[in-house]
């Protein structure tokens, strides 16, 4: 809307103003009712980043990411799947003032929405376990299900995850695999590199 009608009067000409209100200050209320949508969505997307940074920063955060990366999709769904990659040159992400590693850790909490929604994989059951023989039993190999998540970034964020508190004191690096193993649940683990070797050789 602001690309294409630059003045009050071309306003004028598509929305009707009245004596409480003009069409400008009416296109005003509903962008910031917008804008107060895409903000309690990304906040539930993202608590931890919001935590960790606070409600004012975030909102601040929220209103830089809006005017770099316009939405562009119709689902709310999708409105935060370019946040993570913008915070990578943020200043709340940028040390001394910002948070080191806060691009990974809003990509954890992205990567978390995105495996909601994805692909199943039959679960191995207590039946189909009885019936293999002792010698397929142990021969069963281990595979990454369809929906996972292989993330690695610097510092560990299991201290944030589970309390909301940023360690600042850990900075090794860290792989952790989000997955998910039943229709609306979501596990985080964390793995060393050497462990998940053959398993990303199956996956790719």
């Amino acid at each position: 809307m602001s690309r294409r009608f630059t003045s009050a009067s071309a306003l004028d000409a598509i929305i009707v103003g009245d004596a409480r209100l003009s069409a400008t200050a009416r296109l005003d209320v509903y962008a910031n009712m917008y804008f107060f949508r895409i903000l309690d969505v990304l906040r539930e997307e993202f608590p931890r980043v919001s935590a960790v940074v606070g409600d004012e920063a975030f909102h601040d955060l929220v209103t830089d990411y809006l005017l770099a990366e316009r939405p562009a999709h119709p689902s709310l769904r999708e409105v935060g799947a370019r946040l993570p990659a913008y915070l990578d040159h943020h200043r709340l992400a940028t040390p001394p003032d910002g948070v080191a590693g806060l691009a990974g850790l809003a990509r954890l909490e992205r990567t978390h929405r995105e495996l909601f929604d994805g692909p199943d994989a039959p679960p191995l059951t207590l039946e189909g376990l009885r019936a293999l023989a002792p010698e397929a039993f142990v021969a069963l190999p281990v595979r990454l299900v369809p929906c996972h998540g292989l993330l690695a970034h610097q510092p560990a964020w299991s201290t944030v995850w589970e309390r909301l508190a940023v360690d600042k004191k850990r900075r090794g690096a860290t792989i952790r695999f989000v997955f998910c193993p039943a229709p609306g649940q979501t596990v985080l683990r964390e793995v060393a590199p050497a462990d998940i070797a053959a398993a990303l050789t199956q996956a790719t």
